[in-house]
């Protein structure tokens, strides 16, 4: 929400600085990078143009991550410990374990029931 509390009805979304438009990113259990929402066509784009870097919006940390990168400190050294940990963590480029095209080969659908 902006100052006055109102919302902008374009981009649903608060007006407060951030922006909806932004690739959202979670920081995984390792520290990659995984894309999580919305923005593929801006991505394909700045892939396409050959940029090295975009910037995103950090929408969600793993637990063990933070955990390890910024233990227990609070207050300013807690976000000067997320600030360095952040500038570490790097874009994941392979497909996981769990990525569909992988489980595709593996799964049989069971026997329909009669």
């Amino acid at each position: 929400m902006n100052k006055a509390g109102l919302y902008d009805r374009q981009r649903r979304w608060p007006v407060s600085g951030t922006s909806c438009l932004a690739l959202g990113v979670a920081v995984s259990r390792g520290g990659l990078l995984l894309k999580i929402n919305r923005g593929l066509h801006r991505l394909a784009m700045a892939q396409y143009l050959g940029l090295e870097t975009v910037p995103v919006q950090v929408r969600a940390v793993h637990r063990e991550w933070w955990e390890r990168e910024v233990g227990d400190a609070t207050g300013a050294a807690a976000l000067e410990r997320l600030r360095e940990a952040l500038g570490r963590c790097v874009p994941e480029t392979a497909p996981g374990a769990h990525d569909p095209a992988r489980l595709a080969q593996e799964f049989h659908w069971p026997t329909p029931r009669r």
